[in-house]
């Protein structure tokens, strides 16, 4: 019974110990990869883990955007962190504007914020470069 109870102090002690050392996602390229070709090829709900819960406007706002457009291919220019938990990224996009197919190249700044919440990056905002 002795052995019994040691046994289960060390087995709680170490589950604990797990749970309490969570480690921070870095941040890194594939973040952004994975929101700009979820755009590129209009899978709305892939874009969902990337922005705020429950932020509709946004969301409205995306998919209003690209409706009459399309993107033939994005790059990332630049990825600079500002801090810890913040990144700004760079994005460059060919874009196709329906129904004339006129071809744009257009910048667009993204700043990345980590959510503590839920332990993931987000985009808070996507500003167009002019």
């Amino acid at each position: 019974m002795k052995y019994f109870l040691i046994l289960f102090i060390i087995t709680t002690l170490y589950s604990c110990n797990k749970t309490t050392n969570k480690h921070k996602i870095e941040f890194s390229a594939l973040f952004p990869n994975n929101y700009n070709a979820a755009l590129r090829w209009k899978r709305f709900d892939s874009i969902k883990p990337f922005i705020e819960q429950d932020d509709y406007k946004k969301m409205s706002k995306i998919k209003k955007k690209y409706k009459d457009a399309s993107i033939n291919s994005y790059k990332i220019l630049l990825l600079k962190k500002i801090n810890n938990d913040k990144y700004k990224v760079v994005i460059e996009r060919e874009e196709v504007l329906m129904p004339s197919n006129t071809l744009k190249v257009n910048n667009y700044i993204q700043y990345w914020e980590y959510d503590k919440k839920y332990e993931v990056w987000k985009v808070k905002s996507e500003i167009k470069d002019e």
